[in-house]
């Protein structure tokens, strides 16, 4: 287990891989990603096999279509693809590529956690529209062990999704609004919940919820969540 992975495991900011610390300089690892870069030594000889073509073949085979599908390909081929095997094949070769392809696995992991830790933040969250919210709050749940149905949208039944576990279902609506939520939403949770017959329902919302909406929510089995709540 390498330092970042030991770094990463926090709840602080992914710490992301640096060349130097694998004994890579910056344009080394540049070198090593990109060995082959087309120049007058690739296009000189290049032109001349193509120009040796058009001259030559391309008469004699008896049209351009020829050149086209026959010639083109070949020259292609022999003035790009093998060279270019041969400089990949070279750069493998190197006494520092292993540290290379330690730096770069260590770059992808990075990519992963960052990804991970972007969605713990608050304000990401508080960016999130309606439908994305829905998403990114089921995938919550998921992990946390419910079974998650998705069911917002048109004949939503007064509901985004629908948490089961242990046999028993969870009613639950999301509010990305940038006001703090009424007791008007709670209401029509409530009925909802009452109407399926749901024994317990979430509110989850990004901006809060009123002094009227707690006070609806006391002594019923509606839980308000905040986004702190659910990170």
């Amino acid at each position: 287990m390498d330092k970042y992975t030991v770094a990463n495991q926090g709840v602080s900011r992914p710490v992301q891989p640096q060349p130097q610390d694998f004994g890579l300089p910056p344009d080394r690892v540049k070198k090593l990603e990109n060995p082959f870069t087309p120049g007058w030594i690739f296009w000189v000889p290049y032109a001349g096999v193509c120009f040796y073509v058009m001259i030559n073949v391309v008469p004699l085979a008896g049209g351009i279509a020829v050149f086209f599908w026959i010639a083109w390909p070949i020259t292609i081929v022999l003035c790009y693809g093998i060279p270019l095997s041969l400089v990949q094949l070279w750069a493998r070769l190197q006494t520092d590529y292993p540290r290379y392809k330690q730096y770069k696995a260590a770059n992808a992991r990075y990519q992963i956690e960052l990804a991970v830790w972007i969605r713990t933040q608050r304000d990401w969250w508080l960016r999130l529209g309606g439908t994305s919210f829905e998403v990114e709050a089921g995938a919550v749940f998921s992990k946390r062990g419910y079974v998650v149905r998705r069911v917002g949208g048109s004949g939503d039944q007064g509901v985004d999704l629908l948490l089961t576990k242990g046999g028993v279902t969870i009613a639950v609506q999301c509010k990305a609004h940038r006001l703090p939520v009424g007791p008007s939403v709670v209401r029509d949770l409530f009925g909802a919940m009452v109407h399926h017959r749901y024994p317990e329902a979430w509110l989850l919302s990004t901006s809060g919820f009123t002094k009227g909406a707690r006070a609806f929510a006391a002594g019923k089995p509606i839980r308000l969540l905040t986004v702190d709540d659910l990170l």
